[in-house]
């Protein structure tokens, strides 16, 4: 039997605690009959505290806190219609911290005999923020059919997505794209075939794409632009 040798020890140590506090208010309402308003909001705040030890060169070790402050709120209406159908549409604003492992670009070794390339922090990710369109209607002409089709938009500002050429890192890793964009359409069928049976399916087209910057106009990977799904 071959003896396989263990790893060397990790040439760094990194520890990221995070620490949410946020609250959110939602209000609904019924102006007139067959409408439905609703609105809401919410703030969080997040405090990341990073804990970074280079064993190979102590001196870009780092103790710190980052901490980030974001608002998003949503706007919706729904209206129904003759009893077997309703229009609906929402706006609204959001957003996406950074996960703890984003923050990390993780190091490489290529064999036993060559040296590692050590972790490191990028400490300059910003959150993500989307502002997002969506309309649609609902029909449910009879009690065993239904389905839906909807129209959705969405604008991103500092997407965080893995870039393989940034040029911050040496073989790449997370960074902020300044704008992106999704837009596209949603489709599904429900049918009740009978006691205990039914069938479910749904479509989605989805134009995902850079918006300016190094990848400007390009597809943005692993988004699908058609997708379905039967059940």
């Amino acid at each position: 039997m071959r003896k396989v040798r263990s790893a060397r020890p990790a040439p760094t140590r990194s520890t990221i605690d995070k620490n949410d506090f946020a609250y959110y208010c939602n209000e609904r309402l019924y102006p007139v009959k067959d409408l439905v308003v609703e609105a809401g909001y919410r703030k969080q705040k997040s405090r990341y505290d990073i804990n970074f030890r280079d064993f190979m060169d102590l001196r870009v070790s780092l103790r710190s806190s980052t901490r980030y402050e974001k608002d998003a709120y949503r706007f919706s209406a729904n209206y129904g219609i003759c009893g077997t159908a309703n229009v609906f549409m929402s706006y609204g604003k959001g957003f996406r911290f950074p996960a703890t492992d984003e923050f990390v670009i993780p190091g490489y070794s290529f064999g036993p005999n060559t040296n590692p390339v050590p972790t490191e922090i990028n400490r300059d990710l910003k959150p993500q923020t989307t502002k997002e369109f969506n309309v649609g209607l609902r029909w449910n002409p009879w009690y065993r059919l239904s389905g839906t089709v909807t129209y959705f938009q969405s604008r991103n500002r500092d997407e965080i997505l893995y870039n393989p050429r940034s040029p911050n890192f040496l073989f790449g890793g997370n960074d902020n794209y300044p704008r992106t964009r999704r837009e596209g359409l949603e489709t599904s069928l429900f049918l009740n075939i009978a006691g205990g049976l039914a069938l479910n399916v749904t479509y989605s087209y989805t134009e995902a794409r850079f918006g300016g910057g190094q990848y400007a106009d390009n597809r943005i990977p692993l988004v699908p632009q058609n997708k379905g799904s039967a059940r």
